[in-house]
């Protein structure tokens, strides 16, 4: 019989603590003709288009390998100041 430690380790991976609203200007975020997010919580990155005027980050696994990022992307700060970055 397993015990609920080893259906926890069999389970899904936890989600990464960031998704939700991204609070970037919608007027920037169209001017920059970048769609690329990039997680602040993992660095996962997700293209993103504005719903009912809202741009949304949905849940996700937090990102495994930390490979250099170099795409030209939205990033936020500590802060959460966006701004694109790369490429």
């Amino acid at each position: 019989m397993e015990t609920a430690k080893e259906q926890e380790d069999t389970g899904k991976t936890a989600n990464c603590t960031f998704s939700g609203v991204v609070r970037i200007d919608l007027q920037r975020f169209t001017n920059s003709d970048v769609n690329l997010v990039e997680c602040p919580g993992c660095g996962r990155m997700r293209s993103l288009t504005p719903v009912k005027g809202v741009l949304r980050f949905k849940a996700h696994p937090p990102r495994k390998q930390q490979t250099l990022l170099t795409a030209k992307r939205w990033s936020s700060t500590g802060t959460m100041d966006w701004n694109v970055v790369g490429g």
